[in-house]
């Protein structure tokens, strides 16, 4: 397995250089990783699913409108309250956002 090199910028005019390593870079990790072309996930064609390798999933978290959303009722349960807020962490989507 090959190391990156560590991409700095000076300062001094060369942003557009570093940008283009940088992209450069980030194809050839992609193709090490997933054994496609960056340009096949992109086009959403010809993209396999290689063995023992990433394949990059597309996750819909629904829709953003808080009018919309069900919400969920944990009180009327009769499960053990940890089992509760573990079901509360693994499946209350709006805990994995940024």
């Amino acid at each position: 397995m090959t190391k990156a090199p560590i991409v700095t910028c000076s300062g001094n005019g060369d942003e557009l250089e570093v940008k283009k390593d940088a992209i450069q870079e980030f194809k050839r990790l992609f193709l090490e990783k997933t054994g496609n072309a960056l340009e096949a996930w992109e086009r959403k064609k010809d993209f396999q699913k290689k063995p023992g390798r990433f394949y990059p999933l597309d996750i819909d978290y629904g829709v953003k409108d808080s009018s919309r959303k069900k919400q969920l009722d944990f009180t009327s349960n009769k499960l053990a309250p940890q089992l509760v807020e573990l079901m509360k962490m693994l499946f209350i989507v709006e805990t994995y956002r940024f």
